[in-house]
């Protein structure tokens, strides 16, 4: 038995893509022939001519990449591949007119009064589901075709969303490397005219089976997957950040926000028909009718008469660490992180600036590779060279950018500007207004506006961070400042001026602790779950370490038969002055004491063995290495120095 294939459409990127019967009905219904008038990129037009193309030509894009790479893996039989290519094919059914545009705009303003029924936009994958589950079209084409009425639509659904309980059929639709990112990373970089440098011909060999592991990166075409996550973070960085195209995302939100501000119950209606049944040009006459000045004010972006422009853009060099931390950290939370930013300001200034913070989420999930050469484990292609990089380009890819009226300009005067470095001091209690002004004539072209404005964004995004403490952590909280008090606790005790968590072992094993394990898995059970160390609490770890606020020196070990860095992770002053001001100010009491509590759990009875085993540093007397070896067995958590 095989897939039998009736018909086929030429695509720019593929070439020639087959379909079966089924599939050539599946995109004659309604909800996926919608995806022929939403654009994939939302805005991006406004600065990429060529970024017209569709969801529609991206899923059969999709389903396609899914047929190369498993078509040849003995693992699936043709059941299998039927299902995996109708998951690619349906699995971007939910997303509403401007795609990821209009859930950026939902995530503004989702939490504004009268507004919280935009919740329900800030994915598409729950609409997805519902539609292949309960829409009357896609049941009936699924049965009339033979071959198609075994499909179970619950398992359609659910591996359409990455939700199936099989993990190799998850692997081809929902993660770092599967055929929706695939796809996507090559059709909107040659849209948007660039080259993509991707061997798509080569993805049909990517993965390989293992005995031990299952699906995991063929060695031989690891270059495939860094291909695709380069060219993944170059679409981000350069394509969809691009301070024209945010623009057009923060007035599409605008936009939204102004005709949805005290709407009646019927303008509510006929938004949610049109965000669910509808396409771009749906949704555009009905801002055009609704949003006013807000609509203008786009209308004239689109037209290249912009009424706003780039004032100031603050990447991650000029970002204090206190401003990194709190803008990952309150990424790691529901809502906009902008938004607040934006109402402060205005509220401080009195200036009417949009405000943006632009990033670029890094490769997360720890995919194995097969054995490459001499290593005598199955390593995680996020610690192959290559996508290293990646990931650390895409950490330091923070951004605040601010727009303005460019006839009017952001002013501040003197006054003001000696104001802002004065509560700036909460920050860096190093900056004196002597020292401002030296910056503001050596490196600000003596625009001290444009300083004032750093200051006054970083001074906000810290005070909105401690009022979201006083709520509740966030994961990148809860490990900063676990760590700190392990790190504050030892070298108080032991009166050691500078101590080093031995590795990411330790860290995992002090998240781990019940003592610990109570803080934060209280609010957030899952994340460092499981045997191995997670691919989010690495990368927390790689960014508190690039934002300044952890060393990590490296020591080389022996691990079997190879050599291996070894980061150990002390603490740095902005980190110490951090973790203080968080601890006292932002998350009252609560936090200080139950991490207080968890410190003395963990070490009290221990204090002795670390004790013994500094002393014992340095010493070369007969004996001295076992003693040392048996005392450090006895800590709970692997500290050097």
């Amino acid at each position: 038995m095989s897939l039998h294939f009736t018909d086929s459409v030429r695509d720019p990127i593929h070439g020639l893509i087959q379909l079966t019967a089924c599939e050539r009905d599946m995109l004659r219904t309604r909800p996926l022939s919608r995806l022929r008038g939403v654009r994939q990129m939302g805005m991006a037009y406004v600065i990429y001519p060529g970024a017209h193309h569709t969801r529609f030509e991206h899923v059969i894009g999709a389903m396609h990449t899914a047929w190369l790479i498993a078509q040849d893996l003995p693992i699936f039989g043709f059941q299998e591949l039927r299902l995996l290519r109708l998951a690619a094919l349906t699995h971007d059914l939910g997303h509403r007119p401007f795609s990821h545009s209009l859930e950026d705009a939902a995530r503004r303003y989702a939490h504004k009064p009268g507004m919280s029924f935009l919740k329900g936009y800030l994915d598409h994958e729950e609409h997805t589901r519902h539609l292949l589950l309960n829409d009357p079209e896609i049941g009936e084409v699924l049965a009339r075709h033979p071959d198609y009425r075994h499909v179970d639509r619950e398992e359609l659904a659910a591996l359409a969303t990455g939700e199936h309980p099989r993990r190799d059929l998850n692997l081809l639709i929902h993660s770092e490397i599967d055929a929706d990112r695939i796809d996507y990373v090559i059709r909107d970089n040659y849209y948007c005219g660039f080259t993509h440098g991707i061997d798509i011909q080569s993805v049909k060999n990517l993965w390989s089976l293992d005995a031990t592991h299952g699906l995991v990166v063929n060695q031989s075409h690891i270059y495939v997957a860094t291909q695709v996550l380069a060219a993944r973070y170059q679409l981000i960085s350069n394509i969809q950040n691009n301070p024209s195209s945010r623009l057009g995302d923060l007035l599409l939100a605008e936009a939204i926000r102004e005709a949805l501000t005290d709407a009646t119950e019927e303008t509510q209606v006929i938004f949610n028909r049109l965000a669910n049944e509808g396409q771009d040009v749906d949704m555009e006459h009905f801002l055009r009718e609704r949003a006013g000045a807000a609509w203008s004010a786009l209308a004239d972006l689109v037209a290249g008469r912009p009424s706003y422009e780039l004032v100031e853009a603050f990447d991650f060099p000029l970002l204090s660490p206190a401003a990194r931390y709190a803008l990952q950290s309150l990424h790691q939370r529901p809502g906009s992180v902008a938004l607040p930013l934006q109402e402060r300001l205005r509220q401080e200034t009195g200036q009417p600036l949009l405000v943006d913070v632009a990033r670029v989420s890094p490769p997360v999930a720890p995919l194995r590779i097969a054995k490459v050469g001499h290593v005598p484990w199955h390593g995680r292609l996020t610690d192959v060279p290559t996508v290293a990089g990646v990931v650390t380009a895409s950490l330091e890819a923070t951004a605040i950018q601010a727009y303005m009226d460019p006839e009017v300009g952001f002013r501040m005067d003197e006054e003001t500007f000696a104001a802002w470095v004065e509560r700036y001091k909460t920050v860096d209690p190093t900056l004196t207004l002597e020292k401002a002004r030296h910056f503001v004539q050596e490196f600000w072209k003596g625009e001290s506006s444009r300083l004032g404005l750093l200051l006054a964004l970083e001074s906000l995004a810290v005070d909105h961070l401690i009022d979201e403490l006083a709520i509740a952590p966030a994961r990148l909280d809860v490990l900063f400042l676990t760590l700190y008090a392990a790190l504050m606790r030892l070298e108080a005790a032991l009166d050691e001026p500078r101590l080093y968590i031995d590795g990411r072992e330790a860290v995992s094993t002090l998240l781990r602790h019940p003592a610990t394990r109570q803080i934060w898995g209280e609010h957030y059970p899952n994340v460092y779950g499981g045997e191995e160390i997670s691919g989010q609490l690495r990368n927390d770890l790689q960014y508190l370490r690039l934002s300044g606020l952890l060393y990590a020196t490296t020591r080389l070990e022996r691990v079997r038969n190879v050599f291996v860095e070894r980061h150990k992770y002390g603490a740095t002053g902005w980190g110490r002055r951090l973790a203080s001001r968080l601890l006292e100010a932002g998350s009252g009491p609560k936090l200080s004491e139950e991490l207080a509590t968890a410190m003395d759990l963990i070490f009290g009875s221990s204090i002795p063995a670390y004790q013994g085993y500094f002393g014992l540093l340095g010493e070369e007397e007969a004996g001295s290495s076992q003693k040392r070896r048996e005392l450090r067995r006895q800590m709970p958590i692997a500290v050097t120095r």
